[in-house]
């Protein structure tokens, strides 16, 4: 070879399908520890505003 590389492609198509919850779940345990490690902590029993809500819904409708 002339130093190109070569990629190894996955040759079936399965899928891990993972559901919501679980999904969720993980997420919020890696921002939990995230915020904690910088200091940052979100207090127990904390609720958004319908405002940031509201933010965050449209921001996320924008990814996709």
């Amino acid at each position: 070879m002339s130093g190109a590389f070569v990629t190894a492609e996955r040759q079936t198509d399965k899928r891990a399908i993972a559901k919501k919850v679980v999904v969720k779940k993980a997420a919020a345990r890696a921002t939990r520890a995230s915020a904690k490690l910088e200091n940052r902590e979100v207090p127990a029993g904390y609720v958004r505003s319908a405002s940031v809500t509201k933010f965050l819904a449209a921001r996320q409708s924008h990814k996709h």
